[in-house]
C-alpha cells in the first residue's frame, strides 16, 4: 500500500509536467494559427491596410441594403483618398449589439471618427455625447441630433422630402379618384419628439394636400411606432387594417416600415385600395414598385452623403471646424425608373 503510494507521489509531477507541456503546445498552435490567419488578412486586404492614419466607422441599419452598400462603398473611396480606413458596422441581428453598443464598442477602441446612420434609439442621443467628450467627432447621417455634440448632420431638407411625397401623392389622387371622395393618408412616424424631422414632413405633407387637393376630403393622420423594437412597428400597422377605414396612402420613413406596410397590404388584401410611398430599395419594395403597390421610394444621392460625411470628418480633424450641415438631393423613384435586371 505504501509503495503504491509512494509511485503515486513520484508520478504527479510526471503527469503535471506532462499537463503543461500540452497546455504550452496549444498555446503555441493557436498563436501560430491566429498569426497565419491575421497574415492572411493582411495580404486580401493588401500592405496597405495597416499604414492608415486615422481609422473611421460607419454604424448603420444593415448590410443587406443595396443603398448603404452604395454609401459604404462611396465613403471607403473617400476615406482612403484621405489617408483614413473606414470600417463598417450594424446591430446584430440577434438584437445583442445596439447602435449605443456599437459607438460604446468605438469609444472603447478610440477610433478617429465616427459616421451614424441616426436613430431614435433610447440612450442613443447619449451615447454621440459620449463619444464627443472622448474626443472622437461623430456625423450624424439622413435623421438629426441637434441637441447632441454631433459635429455636423448629412441628410435632405425636411421640406424637400415633403414636397417629394405631397407631389406624388397629388399627381396619383387626380388620376385614381373622383373630385370629392375622402382621401385618407397615413404617414407612419418613428421618432416620439413631435419637433423632429419627420413631424415637420408630416406637416408639411399635410399643409400641401389640403392646399392643393381642395376638391377632396383630405384625412391626413401621424401614426406613431417604434420600428427598434420587434413586431411593435408591425403591430401598429396591421392595426390600420383590421378596421374599415383603410388608408389609400401610406407614407413611410424607412425600410423596415416600408416593407412591413407592404406585406400588411398584400396579408390583408388591400391592394386596390392602397398606394405605398416607401424609403430606400430593399428586394421588398423592388417587388412592390414591379407590382404596382409601391408608388414610388425615396432614394438618397449616395454620393453625396458619402463624400461630405468625410469630408466633415476631416475638416474637423485638421482645423476644428465643419459645416454643421450638409445638404443631399433626393428623388422619388417609381416603377418606371427601375432597370431591367440582366
Amino acid at each position: 500500500m505504501k509503495e503504491n503510494v509512494k509511485k503515486s507521489r513520484n508520478s504527479s509531477p510526471i503527469l503535471l509536467g506532462i499537463g503543461m507541456f500540452v497546455v504550452v503546445l496549444l498555446l503555441l498552435f493557436s498563436y501560430m494559427f491566429y498569426q497565419r490567419l491575421m497574415g492572411e488578412a493582411s495580404n486580401a486586404l493588401g500592405e496597405e491596410a495597416v499604414k492608415y492614419n486615422r481609422h473611421y466607422v460607419l454604424i448603420c441599419d444593415t448590410k443587406d441594403s443595396d443603398v448603404w452598400n452604395e454609401i459604404y462603398e462611396g465613403m471607403q473611396e473617400k476615406a482612403f483618398s484621405e489617408d483614413a480606413y473606414l470600417e463598417m458596422m450594424t446591430p446584430d441581428e440577434t438584437n445583442q449589439y445596439s447602435f449605443s453598443d456599437l459607438v460604446d464598442i468605438c469609444i472603447a477602441a478610440k477610433v478617429d471618427g465616427i459616421v451614424i446612420q441616426n436613430h431614435d434609439e433610447k440612450g442613443l442621443d447619449k451615447k454621440i455625447d459620449e463619444a464627443s467628450q472622448a474626443g472622437i467627432p461623430v456625423v450624424t447621417l439622413m435623421e438629426d441630433s441637434p441637441s447632441t455634440g454631433r459635429i455636423s448632420h448629412v441628410g435632405a431638407s425636411p421640406y424637400t422630402v415633403a414636397e417629394l411625397y405631397a407631389n406624388e401623392i397629388i399627381e396619383s389622387v387626380r388620376q385614381k379618384y373622383p373630385a370629392g371622395e375622402e382621401i385618407k393618408v397615413a404617414v407612419i412616424l418613428t421618432e416620439d419628439d413631435i419637433d423632429r424631422e419627420q413631424y415637420q414632413q408630416f406637416s408639411e405633407i399635410n399643409t400641401r394636400l389640403t392646399n392643393e387637393l381642395g376638391d377632396y376630403k383630405i384625412r391626413a393622420s401621424a401614426i406613431r411606432t417604434n420600428a427598434r423594437e420587434n413586431f411593435y412597428y408591425e403591430e401598429t400597422i396591421r392595426d390600420l387594417y383590421r378596421g374599415k377605414d383603410i388608408p389609400n396612402y401610406v407614407v413611410c420613413f424607412n425600410s423596415l416600415v416600408t416593407d412591413a406596410v407592404y406585406q400588411t397590404v398584400i396579408d390583408y388584401n388591400a391592394v386596390n385600395t392602397t398606394n405605398i410611398l416607401g424609403s430606400y430599395m430593399s428586394p421588398t419594395t423592388k417587388q412592390g414598385l414591379e407590382n404596382n403597390i409601391v408608388i414610388g421610394t425615396l432614394l438618397p444621392e449616395s454620393k453625396q452623403i458619402s463624400e461630405y460625411a468625410i469630408q466633415a470628418l476631416t475638416e474637423y480633424i485638421e482645423s476644428g471646424h465643419t459645416n454643421a450641415f450638409f445638404g443631399i438631393d433626393v428623388s422619388l423613384l417609381k416603377k418606371g425608373d427601375l432597370q431591367d435586371d440582366k
